[in-house]
């Protein structure tokens, strides 16, 4: 994740700014910057940036499962939106994968079309291991597949989230449920 998506979905706090600021150095040294205010890495600069972009705070709270963003519009009132659930899955499932919080039970579970069915609401296998002898994109799954303890799959990419088909709640309760184990 480029780090201005992962500033976009943190909310800010001095911590954090903190690991920004690791972050940003280790990206932007080779570039010759000799001070953290040649990269603009005051706390108050970082945070005036991301406000001037009419964003409040985006969170994607990873611990607690929830995926809300809070706009304003031009008359300054703040709204309360959802990701679209392919980006929710997409982003869940890379800090999933990134916080090692899939074990080889779930892995193997969410290969099979009838776990993700039931657990997930989806009509194909959430995962699909990368065979040698696939060439070009895989239908109904995402172009890039993901590492997980060494293996690569690809991810389903049939998510919907409009009555009758509402795959959101399950992939919540899912998420939820994979963040207490």
């Amino acid at each position: 994740m480029g780090i201005f998506k992962f500033i976009k979905s943190k909310i800010l706090s001095s911590k954090l700014v903190v690991e920004i600021k690791k972050e940003l150095r280790a990206e932007l040294n080779q570039e010759g910057a000799e001070d953290e205010y040649d990269l603009g890495l005051n706390q108050e600069g970082v945070q005036n940036e991301i406000s001037e972009q009419d964003f409040i705070v985006g969170k994607s709270d990873f611990f607690e499962g929830i995926d809300v963003q809070f706009d304003s519009n031009e008359d300054g009132l703040i709204t309360k939106k959802y990701k679209p659930i392919g980006k929710f899955v997409r982003e869940s499932l890379d800090d999933l994968i990134r916080f090692e919080l899939l074990d080889s039970n779930e892995v193997n579970n969410l290969q099979k079309i009838d776990y993700s069915k039931q657990i997930l609401g989806i009509q194909y296998p959430f995962l699909r291991k990368v065979r040698i002898s696939d060439v070009g994109k895989i239908e109904r799954y995402w172009k890039k597949p993901v590492e997980i303890d060494g293996a690569s799959y690809y991810v389903c990419s049939e998510w919907y989230e409009k009555e009758p088909n509402n795959d959101r709640p399950y992939f919540e309760r899912w998420l939820r449920r994979i963040k207490k184990t």
